[in-house]
């Protein structure tokens, strides 16, 4: 855990990413009732978070770094709780929250977790990148990346898929990446 949040801490000091909020999470957030729970897992700086909570959310957000917990603090909105958390032992509350939201994050033992996590009717918004030959300079080792189609089988039994795709995208920072995007939902119970 040191050794990563050292790592992220010295990325959020030297070299931030971008703070615009994805679209994917703009548009499918809004499918969920309004003044839901929701959390935001790997939140870094907090784009999502501020986001979901202007449209409503109260946020649960959590992260390895405490330099970017700390920014997102700073902040100060009221609907945002942002904490230092080691996400390779986080525990998430089951049948907790309207909305999870991951994005350029992946720790394969939080799948289940997160599915357990949501309410009946709760949507999960999860995006990372996949390993390719294609991908130029992706600051990650394969172990996180995500293959071919791994997104779609680790949460298609479990939720009704909304959204689904994988495509090449093109950053400024690293050059092109291949992604993988999915959105589902927790099925309420009949």
């Amino acid at each position: 855990m040191e050794q990563d949040r050292k790592k992220w801490n010295e990325r959020y000091r030297t070299s931030p990413p971008g703070q615009e909020p994805l679209e994917l999470v703009n548009s499918y957030a809004r499918l969920v009732k309004t003044g839901g729970l929701a959390l935001d897992v790997a939140c870094g700086l907090g784009r999502h978070s501020i986001l979901l909570a202007d449209i409503g959310f109260t946020v649960e957000a959590v992260d390895i770094s405490d330099v970017a917990v700390e920014e997102l603090n700073k902040s100060n909105h009221p609907h945002v709780f942002a904490k230092q958390v080691d996400l390779d032992h986080y525990a998430i509350t089951p049948g907790n929250y309207d909305l999870i939201v991951t994005v350029n994050f992946l720790q394969r033992k939080l799948f289940a977790p997160m599915i357990a996590g949501l309410k009946p009717g709760g949507i999960l918004i999860y995006r990372s990148f996949m390993y390719s030959d294609q991908n130029q300079g992706a600051p990650m080792t394969r172990q996180h990346l995500l293959e071919e189609n791994e997104l779609l089988h680790a949460f298609c039994t479990s939720l009704r898929i909304l959204h689904y795709r994988e495509f090449l995208s093109v950053r400024q920072r690293w050059g092109q990446a291949w992604v993988a995007e999915l959105v589902g939902q927790l099925q309420p119970v009949k």
